[in-house]
């Protein structure tokens, strides 16, 4: 049975046989034939990351920032009213908004989409209330168009 402490000892050997440069998680798991579910095991979330602190290493983690739900609805309501329309998401990616596109499609942002698709396939005579509606929205008290 694999330990802790062999999972670190196979990321410095691995390291050593990379002349020093930080090994990336896949070639890491392939190296020590490991599976990901016996790291998750030992060093629970950020995995990798703890991992290379264990072995004293920096983590090579990619710090990303969720840009928050609140900010995405009030950029939202900008483009709507420039365009006065409800805009294709083309139009989000021309101005280089955060999220990207694809962004917007993962968690917690993806509660954002759907209230989007929504707003979408109604008719609204007056689409600036329901922009105001959102605007304001913060991240603890997303609500969802009820219909």
């Amino acid at each position: 049975m694999l330990t802790k402490e062999e999972c670190v000892e196979k990321y410095k050997e691995f390291k050593n046989t990379k002349n020093g440069e930080t090994p990336e998680y896949r070639e890491f798991l392939k190296f020590a034939r490991i599976d990901k579910r016996i790291l998750i095991r030992f060093f629970g979330s950020a995995t990798y990351s703890k991992l290379q602190q264990e072995a004293g290493d920096t983590p090579n983690r990619l710090q990303m920032e969720r840009t928050p739900i609140a900010v995405i609805m009030h950029s939202y309501g900008d483009l709507v009213t420039e365009l006065g329309v409800v805009p294709p998401s083309s139009e989000w990616t021309m101005r280089g908004l955060k999220p990207s596109e694809t962004g917007l499609r993962k968690a917690p942002q993806k509660v954002v989409v759907l209230i989007l698709e929504a707003t979408r396939k109604d008719k609204y005579d007056n689409f600036s209330e329901l922009v105001d509606r959102y605007r304001n929205v913060d991240q603890n008290s997303v609500e969802v168009i009820k219909r």
